[in-house]
């Protein structure tokens, strides 16, 4: 099992490569791209990523954290990685829940 959002004091206990699986019967990978240079971003992808930084900022964070990531993922409706997650009982007002009592503070 691997631990999502690392930066929780008590993670959510999630078998990464069963996401991975099923990611992988959703969604048929593509040509593979060398890492040394700019992966490209689906639309997908972009719009994950913009509601993650909209999270943080609503949260008047400055940072990007893993838990903004998920956050963020959950948020889109559109997304298969979100699909999955909510299919492992995970939702936004979940994670906030936990989050504001992990960290004491208001995630709301």
């Amino acid at each position: 099992m691997t631990h999502l959002t690392a930066g929780a004091r008590q993670p959510y206990s999630i078998d990464a490569e069963a996401i991975r699986q099923q990611i992988r019967d959703r969604k048929p990978f593509g040509e593979k791209i060398p890492t040394d240079v700019d992966m490209p971003l689906s639309m997908e992808c972009r719009l994950a990523l913009l509601s993650t930084g909209e999270e943080a900022k609503r949260l008047n964070h400055q940072h990007i954290g893993t838990e903004h990531l998920l956050l963020g993922l959950l948020l889109r409706h559109d997304c298969v990685a979100a699909e999955i997650l909510r299919g492992l009982g995970l939702s936004v007002e979940k994670v906030r829940e936990d989050l504001a009592k992990r960290s004491g503070g208001t995630w709301a």
